[in-house]
């Protein structure tokens, strides 16, 4: 699919003819279902060069969600991840000889690719002890894929481990990092999974061994400690202190400090809304900063504090539009109360007819997660004269499909040259 092959196998070496067949259905399927049929064969194989080709297609087809692209193989991930725990299960026989191991390493890779997606916290002892047997090999230039693919299924099993294994994993990964007969790149590479944000290093531990690498000769790993512990209490005022003894150049310390840059940012941006009702008040541009910089780094705590800084002036435009970005961006997380509290308010703004329409526009933006509730006033907009929030109004409701007949009936009125987005709540409706 998507033109490409695999990661880690050729398929010229498919031995099997039902293999060939199936990889060239799935290579040129243009039907969904003669797709998942030729995927679940290769994926069933006794070849592990089929499955292991079926694992990175998986692997390599979930990736492209940042382009937009759907994954059909999707649908399949139960037997995926069950293909992948198999497949990783595989041991190699002590006795066999050298030429095996690249065989074993490149189907242990497959299965770690896609466990990076799948896996679960249960999958975590099987992944380290996959990386604890890479490692004893002593062959990492040769395990360069293993190494990686397992740190990175660590960081998205640790999604949905509890803190006794989060500090089960963090130990084991410490006795990596903190090995001083190991390669530096590998060490660092142990240290990733702390770096993947503060929820996750907080289940993982082990701060004493990342707060003593600090002070390591090599900048590479105390780096890649400091910026594990930056902005976590008590070890944050030390990173910086720590920090300020590096060179200027050195790539790590170019890292933590915009680490640290950008916290003094989130904090000074949280300052400037908390003093909303402080006299004097914050003027308009430092609420809008305030407003992006939240945008950017905030969560959903900041929500309301952002819709009081709004409150402070509901006819600014610029203000109204960085607000409703930042809404935007953290309502996903938000719990319902906060939410219903937010859409209340902005329901009252979207309707309010002494406000300029972009400040109303700006009001019903957020409306698009569809967790704001009050629709009944987007659905009083659809027949407001003012084409802009009309169309504005029903291209939610389509959004997030809500009273579509009546978006139906309504959008049938607009002249053929109304506003944005009236196509695009056409092409919606066609679709529907």
């Amino acid at each position: 699919m998507h033109g490409f092959t695999s990661y880690y196998w050729d398929v010229d070496d498919l031995s099997q003819e039902a293999d060939q067949r199936a990889w060239t259905v799935v290579n040129k399927a243009d039907d969904v279902g003669e797709l998942l049929t030729a995927y679940q064969a290769m994926l069933h194989s006794d070849d592990v060069v089929a499955r292991g080709i079926a694992l990175d297609q998986y692997h390599y087809a979930q990736a492209q969600w940042r382009w937009g692209v759907h994954n059909p193989l999707a649908a399949l991930e139960d037997d995926i991840a069950a293909c992948a725990r198999e497949v990783l299960a595989t041991a190699p026989d002590p006795g066999a000889p050298d030429h095996d191991w690249p065989v074993v390493l490149a189907a242990w890779a497959s299965a770690l690719g896609a466990l990076w997606h799948l896996g679960e916290d249960t999958d975590l002892p099987r992944i380290l002890d996959v990386l604890d047997a890479t490692v004893a090999r002593g062959d990492e230039d040769g395990a360069t894929d293993v190494l990686a693919g397992a740190f990175q299924a660590v960081r998205g099993c640790l999604e949905s481990a509890d803190e006794v294994t989060g500090r089960q994993a963090g130990q084991r990964l410490a006795a990596l990092f903190t090995n001083e007969n190991l390669p530096v790149s590998l060490r660092t590479s142990a240290l990733g999974p702390f770096t993947a944000g503060q929820r996750t290093a907080a289940k993982l531990g082990q701060e004493n061994a990342l707060v003593a690498l600090l002070h390591h000769p090599d900048l590479q790993l105390a780096g890649r400690a400091a910026t594990a512990l930056a902005g976590r209490d008590p070890h944050d005022a030390l990173v910086r202190e720590v920090v300020q003894t590096w060179p200027a150049d050195a790539d790590a310390a170019s890292t933590v400090r915009r680490m640290i840059r950008a916290a003094d940012n989130l904090a000074q941006a949280r300052k400037t809304l908390a003093a909303v009702n402080s006299e004097p008040p914050p003027g308009p541009a430092e609420l809008i900063s305030a407003a992006r910089e939240l945008r950017n780094q905030g969560d959903p705590a900041d929500l309301e504090p952002l819709m009081a800084a709004w409150n402070t002036d509901t006819t600014d435009t610029d203000l109204a539009n960085a607000v409703s970005q930042a809404l935007r961006r953290h309502l996903d997380d938000a719990d319902d109360p906060t939410c219903h509290r937010i859409g209340a308010r902005l329901a009252e703004l979207a309707s309010d007819e002494t406000l300029p329409i972009e400040v109303r526009l700006a009001a019903i933006a957020p409306f698009f997660t569809g967790k704001l509730g009050h629709e009944d006033a987007l659905v009083a907009l659809l027949r407001h004269p003012d084409l802009r929030l009309s169309t504005q109004a029903a291209w939610v409701l389509v959004d997030v499909e809500q009273h579509v007949p009546l978006v139906r009936e309504i959008a049938a009125t607009w002249p053929a040259d109304a506003p944005d987005p009236a196509d695009r709540v056409r092409a919606e409706l066609e679709n529907d």
